[in-house]
């Protein structure tokens, strides 16, 4: 009995593929996986997608909610230096958050942070903080990044 208590427990806390890609249409999300397995490989796709779907809904949800806080902390230091030691302590914590939905390194990050302006869905996302928010993190992951490799 307690370990039918247990594993209905933890299928209540894991998540599906449907979770995983809660908020995009179904056609969107084929589309968006087939793009990133394209340019990263499968291999890297589906270790991600395990890793997210391992961490669990209540896990999920609350790196969403982390990711959600950095970037409005980030927008009320858009007036600063991206190279500030406060700003540069949220790019610290935005890079280990990262690296919670798949292995990042520091070109991976730089160029993600290139992503974040130049592809416009990224910066669509950014732009509902600030339009700024999106150039504002690339110069700071650039700069989180040169300071890194140093």
């Amino acid at each position: 009995v307690k370990r039918t208590i247990r594993q209905l427990n933890e299928k209540s806390k894991n998540m599906n593929y449907e979770e995983l890609y809660e908020g995009f249409p179904k056609e969107q999300a084929k589309s968006y996986r087939k793009e990133a397995a394209g340019r990263w490989g499968e291999k890297t796709v589906n270790e991600s997608e395990q890793r997210l779907l391992k961490m669990g809904k209540q896990n999920f949800e609350a790196l969403k909610q982390q990711g959600d806080r950095i970037y409005r902390d980030l927008v009320e230091l858009l007036d600063r230096d991206p190279a500030d030691a406060t700003v540069q302590k949220l790019i610290a914590e935005h890079f280990d958050m990262t690296g919670k939905f798949f292995d990042v390194t520091p070109d991976i990050y730089r160029n993600l942070g290139d992503m974040y302006v130049n592809d416009a869905r990224f910066k669509a996302t950014f732009d509902n903080y600030d339009q700024r928010l999106a150039a504002f993190l690339q110069r700071a992951i650039a700069y989180f990044v040169h300071t890194k490799q140093a």
